[in-house]
């Protein structure tokens, strides 16, 4: 999953440099919690569609139906994020 970190006005906070990626912690509740920086792609055209991802964070999905994720964006600030995954099934024989 892809997470964008923005404030009330929609700057991107990793963008600006408020929030440094190499300061970021993910903890979870399976060995498998934790993330990866995304940063600007700068070989790609600037309206391409890969650029959405540019300044963001890859959050690692567990294989698990309920699971939580703590991260620490610096020593003061954390948010945490609770996932409960269902199986549906989609038109089309896609699940």
């Amino acid at each position: 999953m892809y997470l964008r970190l923005v404030d009330e006005n929609g700057a991107n906070l990793i963008k600006n440099v408020t929030i440094e990626p190499e300061n970021i912690r993910v903890e979870g509740n399976s060995i498998n919690s934790g993330f990866r920086p995304i940063p600007s792609n700068k070989f790609a055209k600037h309206d391409a569609d890969i650029r959405k991802y540019d300044d963001s964070l890859f959050l690692f999905i567990v294989d698990e139906l309920k699971f939580e994720h703590t991260i620490n964006l610096n020593n003061t600030i954390s948010m945490v994020l609770e996932f409960d995954a269902r199986f549906a099934e989609f038109p089309g024989g896609v699940s």
